[in-house]
């Protein structure tokens, strides 16, 4: 899935990848080291879920949005992640 996002992102010539992350405590060192304009998560991953990465990024960068993805959508998740 990462893979097809970036592809996607690459095929707007106005939008970059700035950087990657393989599980939760990357994505929040990631994102406090680059400052992206904006950050592409899913749900599910390994070392903790989106929500807690989330979370923490908003803590350091509130002005940063994140978009979370997931196959497992629920009412709850749904709340949650708002």
């Amino acid at each position: 899935m990462r893979s097809a996002l970036k592809t996607f992102v690459a095929l707007n010539p106005e939008w970059a990848v700035c950087g990657e992350a393989g599980d939760a405590s990357e994505a929040i060192a990631k994102a406090t080291e680059l400052h992206p304009d904006l950050i592409i998560m899913d749900y599910k991953m390994p070392g903790s879920d989106g929500l807690v990465a989330a979370d923490r990024i908003f803590s350091a960068l509130p002005n940063i949005p994140v978009v979370m993805l997931t196959r497992f959508k629920t009412g709850e998740l749904e709340y949650a992640a708002n």
